[in-house]
């Protein structure tokens, strides 16, 4: 019995180097870090310190929404999959999915699978709407949500109002704008940090058109919108100034249709071009943000061969780290939705079929690396900046600290 009790002591006092202990860690997913965060208050202190945070650095994933279509021409959006980004580079389909999962409804007698409207997203953040109307800040890294207090602006037509979120590093915070982009236009921004809203005295010019979702780029909020005159044009907001602005278009010829979209690239502001007569796609990046001058033609497609896009919708939104450049494609609502990697070593196109829903909805691509700002990228983070860090319960004489 004693020499039972002497091996028992002595395996309760292993010691583990701090420097193993991280190394190990550091090559875990997000919700296992959650939960050997309870194992001892120094592996809590190590998961949850900023050092750690800052190195860690986990899989590239991708959320996959859709919806689908009845006889009775009805809708019915589904939940969403969840599954590693490697998986779509390489040649095996994709069988690593799991479900979504999202913020409990308002109500139980609600039905869940059509509650869920993704307004803007950054980093580790989004803004989902769960009716009725209303609104949280969500991380899909560990399901951790908060419900938003009430806009100072009335909620009566939702349809009117576009949203953006983004980082200011200048007050260290992130914030959501809310405008009514409609007759009478009112503005309104949303502090993480104080959990309020204001409202903002300066406004954009009435009526305008959001062409493209929101996407946050050195500390300022960028849609491509379409007023009555002059025409197309990208609407900017800074956070810290909290101020509206308009970016320059790169140069183009206007004798050629071609279709415009913003997106983020490698932390740079980035403007594609769907050529339709030419089934090409250029992409220029801002080098220099704000410098009309620094556009940089950074990416020529050509899918002439690829019968399936429709070519006014082909736009890259994701640059993969496996070898190639991921590229999001719309095709016409009468077809199912595909996806499409693009390989730099030989420029071609792979497609890419998902059985996400009768037509792909949404796709949201994040990675695991903790609090890295790169816009229109969901981070999926250890922390949740609104509530404290857990306070785990462990033995002194169970683990060595």
């Amino acid at each position: 019995m004693a020499g039972a009790s002497t091996k028992s002591n002595n395996r309760r006092h292993i010691h583990i180097p701090a420097e193993l202990v991280e190394k190990i860690l550091l090559n875990l997913s997000v919700k296992s870090l959650v939960r050997f965060s309870a194992v001892s208050k120094s592996w809590n202190s190590i998961i949850y310190g900023a050092e750690f945070v800052k190195r860690y650095r986990g899989r590239e994933m991708m959320v996959l929404r859709g919806y689908h279509q009845y006889s009775d021409e009805s809708y019915s959006n589904d939940k969403g999959l969840v599954f590693p980004l490697s998986s779509i580079s390489s040649e095996n389909p994709v069988d690593s999915a799991i479900a979504m999962t999202w913020p409990p409804a308002p109500s139980k007698e609600e039905d869940s699978n059509n509650s869920y409207h993704v307004h803007a997203s950054c980093d580790q953040f989004w803004c989902v709407e769960l009716e009725p109307r209303s609104l949280y800040f969500y991380n899909p890294s560990n399901e951790s949500y908060r419900k938003l207090p009430d806009p100072l602006i009335g909620i009566s037509v939702e349809e009117a109002f576009i949203y953006g979120l983004g980082y200011d590093a200048v007050s260290n915070d992130y914030k959501m704008l809310r405008v009514d982009r409609q007759n009478y236009v009112f503005a309104e921004l949303y502090s993480l940090t104080s959990d309020s809203w204001e409202l903002i005295s300066e406004h954009p010019n009435p009526p305008f058109w959001t062409l493209t979702n929101c996407f946050s780029v050195s500390g300022a909020l960028h849609w491509l919108v379409h007023y009555m005159d002059p025409g197309v044009r990208i609407l900017s907001f800074d956070l810290s100034t909290k101020r509206f602005g308009e970016l320059s278009l790169p140069e183009r010829n206007d004798d050629v249709y071609c279709y415009l979209d913003i997106t983020v690239l490698r932390g740079k502001f980035s403007v594609c071009m769907s050529y339709d007569l030419r089934s090409e796609l250029v992409v220029w990046v801002m080098e220099d943000y704000g410098d009309p001058k620094s556009w940089v033609k950074d990416l020529e497609i050509d899918y002439a061969h690829v019968h399936s896009i429709n070519r006014t919708s082909l736009k890259p939104f994701f640059f993969y780290n496996g070898g190639g450049d991921l590229i999001k494609a719309f095709p016409s609502p009468l077809q199912i939705r595909k996806i499409f990697l693009y390989r730099d070593d030989d420029a071609t196109l792979e497609e890419k079929d998902f059985s996400c829903g009768t037509f792909l909805l949404d796709t949201f691509p994040y990675q695991e690396t903790p609090l890295l700002l790169d816009s229109f990228t969901y981070v999926e983070t250890l922390v949740s900046p609104w509530q404290p860090l857990p306070i785990c319960h462990y033995h002194e004489d169970d683990v060595d600290q």
